[in-house]
């Protein structure tokens, strides 16, 4: 068997056009789960200064051992409130959420996301793929300027505007 991906284009009358949205990824890095153990990390994620992010829709990515998923805000008068709660690895109901209204993150201080693994095998698993594991939240958000990606790991998150396409 080969597996590849296949990509369709579709084009946009512009004057139908309301918002141009921005793709953006949430990843923490460098993660060991011990043997035969549950772990959960959570990332405490600034967004920096002036931000408007409204995120339209979000796809949590876990490989199988991956039991949830959440991100909440942080600041502002969501304070706390869960704007994801994905039960992980899910391949035959999927994880896309889409938001109508978008998530408004312009009064929020920042965001947390958590992962949460039961590792079954009796050896340490690791960020990567295959047997491996991930914790990561693929979205698309506008104004394209502000969709923020972060990059997460113990004790550390760096949010910044994700670079527009040819930028």
């Amino acid at each position: 068997i080969t597996v590849a991906p296949k990509y369709g284009r579709f084009t946009l009358d512009e004057t139908k056009r309301e918002r141009e949205i921005g793709a953006f990824n949430w990843m923490y890095q460098n993660v060991t789960i011990p043997p035969m153990s549950t772990k959960t990390v959570t990332a405490d994620c600034v967004l920096p200064g002036e931000h408007t992010m409204h995120v339209v829709s979000l796809l949590p990515h876990m490989h199988k051992l991956g039991k949830s998923l959440a991100a909440t805000y942080v600041g502002g008068p969501f304070d706390g409130q869960a704007f994801l709660d994905s039960q992980g690895y899910d391949p035959d109901n999927g994880v896309l959420t889409f938001y109508d209204p978008p998530v408004d993150l312009t009064d929020a201080v920042g965001i947390t996301f958590s992962c949460t693994w039961q590792n079954t095998f009796d050896r340490t698993i690791r960020e990567g793929i295959g047997d491996n594991e991930m914790c990561m939240v693929f979205g698309y958000a506008w104004p394209v300027d502000k969709a923020y990606t972060a990059y997460a790991s113990d004790d550390n998150c760096v949010m910044f505007a994700t670079p527009p396409p040819g930028g």
